[in-house]
């Protein structure tokens, strides 16, 4: 843990060992533990730098982490939360502007149980995925050139390759012509196996 906490924190039956394992220092994401009454009861070093980025500030245990939140966010994290607290674990990506760029936070919130299996917190996990949202909206780009840009030559190709076939061909120019009808199918079929794999990954 980077900082004492104050005695007045109760963190009932939760292991010592959990705990530090919980908020490794280790973990590239901000990670936080709160009360059911959204009081600060630990954080990690990255939770700890992401306050300080984003909200030009520093937690403090105790704290209840409504007061950290953008206005714009607390709706969503309300929601999130009150699953979180009727056993659910719920995962979210919110986009947030920061210093002019867009910024995409996926939030995932985990119910913590005690030992008698009384949920008594909620761990909070942050990681910055605006790499992957950038790569995402590329793929989608290409995806969509794929679709319909080289499609479209494909499908001028079968036309002219169906106008060629009159009947009046010899055999070796029809031989050359259905040589050509399978490699354009063939190109068909690689092109729809790359867009659906880029629609599902």
């Amino acid at each position: 843990m980077n900082k004492p906490m104050p005695a007045s924190v109760d963190l009932l039956t939760l292991e010592r060992l959990y705990y530090v394992k919980l908020l490794s220092d280790s973990s590239a994401d901000g990670i936080l533990l709160l009360g059911k009454n959204y009081r600060i009861l630990a954080y990690n070093k990255p939770a700890e730098k992401l306050s300080a980025e984003l909200y030009k500030t520093q937690y403090l245990h105790g704290d209840d982490f409504r007061k950290y939140l953008d206005p714009l966010a607390e709706k969503y994290f309300h929601t999130q939360f009150d699953s979180a607290l009727r056993g659910n674990t719920t995962e979210e990506v919110f986009e947030m502007e920061k210093d002019g760029k867009r910024l995409f936070l996926k939030v995932e919130m985990t119910p913590v149980f005690n030992d008698t299996n009384e949920l008594f917190a909620i761990t909070v996990i942050t990681k910055d995925v605006t790499d992957m949202q950038v790569l995402n909206a590329r793929l989608n780009e290409v995806t969509a050139m794929q679709n319909h840009q080289v499609r479209r030559p494909v499908a001028n190709m079968l036309s002219l390759v169906a106008l060629l076939d009159n009947g009046n061909l010899t055999e070796e120019q029809a031989e050359y012509l259905q040589l050509l009808k399978i490699s354009i199918s063939q190109l068909e079929e690689e092109i729809q196996n790359i867009v659906k794999k880029a629609r599902n990954p």
